[in-house]
C-alpha cells in the first residue's frame, strides 16, 4: 500500500517490512494522536478458515497476557479481504543485527539477555502458549534500554503439535528448533528453553550451534549431536557454562531445566566460574538511547560489584514491528547485571554535573579499548579492525594494524583474548587528554600452545566527542618505551 493510503481507518504512513505471509506498515491511529505497527496479511490467508480461526485465537491469547511490561496488541480485525492487526511500535534493533556488527557479547551481556528473556517465556508458558521461534533476530534491544522478546506469530497453545510443512505455516528457524518441533511432536515451554540455549550460545560464539548451509546437517545436529562446547571459541568461560547449556539442549527434554528461569539461574552461576571480567563490554559501543527517567529502567544493583552506570550511546534506531500476532514482553529482573542496559541517574545536580564531566568516563572507556585492542580472532581481521577503529584514534589503528602483524596471526594461528580487572586514572583533560592504568590479561591460543600473561599497561587517550580514544600504549610493569605493534599486548 501506498503511503497516505486509508485502511481500517489507519492512514498509512510507511511500510516497515515484509515477507512471505504479509507486509507490515507504520500506520497513523484514526483518533488518537500516535502511529502503530499494522500488520495486514495477504489475502490467500483469508480465504482459509482453518487460518482464519487460528489468526483469531493467537490474537487473543497474545491479548491474555497481561503485565504493566507487555507490548499491548491494540486492534484485529478484516479490511477489503485481508486480515491485520495492530500493536505497538518499538523502537531499536534486534540482536542478529548486532552480532553481526559485534561478533558475540560479554558474558555480562549475555546473561542480562537470557535471564530477560527467560522470565518472558515463563511468563507465557505458564498461560499454556508456547512461542516456537525463540531467535537472537526475535530478541529486540530498544532504544529505552529494554530487552524485548518479540514475533509470537508461530505460537501455540501447548499439546499443539508442530507442524513444519503446512501450508501457510510459518517455521522456527531451524538452527534454534528443538528436536520434538523437528519431530512433530506436541511443545511445551522446554522446547523454548532449547531455542532459548541455542540462542544463548550464539550470543556468546557468534555463531548457532549447528550451523551450516545444508539444512539436513542442521536437522540431524539437534536430533543426534550433543551441543558443541562454547570454550572453542570461548576460553575464557568456564566448563560449567558448557555444562548448563548441554542440560538446556537436552535431546530428551525430561531432563532439561524445569523452566527457562531455572536455566538462566543455573547460566548465571555458571558465569560466575569463569575466567572473564563480568563487567567488561564489548567494545563498540552500544546502540540504545537512554529511555525517559519515568520509565522504567534496568541497572544492576549496588552489591554486584559492577561499575556505577553506564554511558549512553546514540545508535541507529531502526523501527521494528512486532509482526503476526506478535507480542513484545518488557521485563525488569532487580539487580540484574545489565552494565550495557543502565543509565546514568538524572536526579541531582552532582549527578548532572558527573554525566557532562567526560573524565567521569575515561576509566570505562579505557577498558573497553583495552579489550577492543587486546582480542583477535586470525581468522577475522575485518572484525578486528572494525573494533580497533572505534576505539582509537587513526595513527593508532595504522601502527597495530599492520601487515606484517595480520602475517603473524595468521601463520601461527593465534586467538588472542584478554580481559581486564582494573582502570586507574592518572590524569584526565578535556583540552590535554588523559593517561589511564589499566591490569589486564592476555590469553593466547594458537600453533606455539597457550600462553598467559598479566600486564599494568598505561594507556593515553584523546577525547573525539563524546568518547575517549587511545593513541598510545606503554607497558608500565616496567620502565620500558611505548609499546610497537608486535609487543603490545593482546
Amino acid at each position: 500500500m501506498k503511503v497516505g493510503t486509508e485502511f481500517a481507518g489507519y492512514r498509512i504512513e510507511g511500510i516497515l517490512g515484509q515477507g512471505g505471509m504479509g507486509e507490515v506498515y507504520v500506520a497513523r491511529h484514526p483518533r488518537l494522536p500516535r502511529s502503530d505497527a499494522l500488520k495486514v496479511l495477504n489475502a490467500q490467508y483469508t480465504a482459509d478458515p482453518q487460518f482464519r480461526a487460528r489468526f483469531a485465537r493467537e490474537a487473543d491469547l497474545a491479548a491474555t497476557l497481561s503485565h504493566p511490561a507487555i507490548v499491548k496488541v491494540y486492534d484485529r480485525g478484516e479490511e477489503a479481504g485481508r486480515l491485520w492487526i495492530a500493536m505497538e511500535l518499538v523502537d531499536g534493533q534486534d540482536l542478529s543485527a548486532l552480532l553481526r556488527e559485534s561478533g558475540h557479547l560479554a558474558a555480562n551481556q549475555a546473561e542480562f539477555v537470557v535471564s530477560t528473556v527467560a522470565d518472558a517465556l515463563d511468563r507465557a508458558n505458564a498461560t499454556g502458549l508456547v512461542h516456537r521461534d525463540v531467535k537472537p533476530a526475535n530478541i529486540l534491544l530498544s532504544n529505552a534500554g529494554d530487552v524485548l522478546l518479540t514475533d509470537f506469530g508461530i505460537a501455540r497453545v501447548g499439546g499443539e503439535t508442530s507442524d513444519l510443512t503446512g501450508t501457510g505455516t510459518t517455521v522456527g528457524t531451524l538452527n534454534y528448533a528443538s528436536p520434538e518441533q523437528l519431530s512433530g511432536e506436541d511443545l511445551d515451554g522446554r522446547s523454548d528453553q532449547y531455542s532459548l540455549a541455542c540462542t544463548a550460545f550464539q550470543l556468546l560464539t557468534g555463531v548457532a550451534p549447528f550451523a551450516d548451509s545444508n539444512a539436513a546437517v542442521v536437522i540431524s545436529g539437534h536430533l543426534n549431536r550433543p551441543l558443541p562446547s562454547v570454550l572453542d571459541r570461548r576460553p575464557d568461560l568456564s566448563s560449567a557454562v558448557d555444562q548448563v547449556l548441554a542440560r538446556a539442549t537436552a535431546k530428551d527434554r525430561t531432563t532439561r531445566y524445569p523452566t527457562s528461569s531455572a536455566f538462566a539461574e543455573a547460566l548465571s552461576q555458571a558465569f560466575k566460574q569463569s575466567d572473564s571480567d563480568a563487567t567488561v563490554l564489548r567494545p563498540a559501543a552500544w546502540p540504545p538511547v537512554m529511555g525517559d527517567p519515568s520509565a522504567t529502567q534496568i541497572r544492576p544493583s549496588a552489591s554486584d560489584g559492577q561499575p556505577g552506570t553506564a554511558r549512553a550511546h546514540a545508535g541507529r534506531g531502526t523501527v521494528i514491528a512486532i509482526a503476526a500476532a506478535a507480542i513484545v514482553i518488557v521485563l525488569g529482573a532487580g539487580g540484574a547485571t545489565a552494565f550495557f542496559l543502565t543509565r546514568p541517574e538524572t536526579d541531582g545536580a552532582a549527578n548532572k554535573s558527573q554525566q557532562d564531566d567526560p573524565c567521569s568516563r575515561v576509566q570505562d572507556d579505557t577498558k573497553q579499548a583495552a579489550v577492543a585492542i587486546g582480542t583477535r580472532d586470525y581468522r577475522d581481521r575485518p572484525d578486528f579492525r572494525r573494533r580497533v577503529s572505534a576505539v582509537s584514534t587513526p595513527e593508532f589503528v595504522s601502527r597495530v594494524d599492520t601487515d606484517d602483524l595480520a602475517s603473524t596471526f595468521t601463520e601461527w594461528k593465534m586467538n588472542i583474548t584478554t580481559t581486564t580487572t582494573s582502570a586507574v586514572k592518572e590524569s584526565c583533560s578535556a583540552a590535554d587528554g588523559a593517561a589511564v592504568l589499566v591490569s589486564q590479561s592476555t590469553q593466547s591460543i594458537g600453533l606455539a600452545g597457550t600462553n598467559s600473561q598479566t600486564k599494568l599497561i598505561r594507556y593515553t587517550l584523546r577525547l573525539s566527542g563524546d568518547r575517549w580514544m587511545v593513541s598510545e600504549m606503554v607497558d608500565a610493569s616496567a620502565s620500558n618505551p611505548p609499546l610497537t605493534p608486535s609487543e603490545a599486548p593482546r
